[in-house]
């Protein structure tokens, strides 16, 4: 005997439902534009540099990088305040312009191309007196 709500519908299966939670969740995975980019920083043994980032396990890690599990809030803080912080808040921002992350934009790209001269005018310098000897 069919019930009225599902006289003209197929049966689902547990397989093909999408919870938001839970362990039959197996619709498509939204993997974070933050593990997106630190995929392309680090290519290979993503989930070991992620770990060493951020004290999580590396099982932990890969659960992220798949999107399987979500960044919790000490996992972003840790990377944040990594060497790749940086790279990390420009993903975490996206395409967002408010008018404070314009202006700090701005003062990254700053601080990145003086880092850069520097490491410019140490190279200089050291041809300099190669080609004074």
């Amino acid at each position: 005997m069919t019930t009225r709500r599902n006289q003209g519908q197929p049966k689902r299966s547990k397989a093909g439902s999408v919870h938001l939670s839970g362990r039959f969740r197996t619709g498509v995975r939204s993997i974070s534009p933050i593990m997106r980019e630190f995929k392309e920083i680090f290519p290979r043994q993503t989930a070991v540099e992620l770990a060493l980032r951020t004290g999580a396990q590396v099982s932990h890690c890969e659960k992220c990088l798949n999107g399987k599990r979500d960044l919790g809030s000490r996992f972003m803080i840790a990377l944040l305040q990594s060497d790749v912080g940086r790279e990390v808040l420009i993903a975490l921002m996206g395409e967002a312009q408010p008018v404070w992350w314009r202006g700090f934009r701005r003062h990254l790209q700053m601080a990145e191309l003086l880092r850069k001269q520097a490491e410019h005018q140490k190279v200089l310098e050291k041809l300099q007196r190669e080609a004074a000897e």
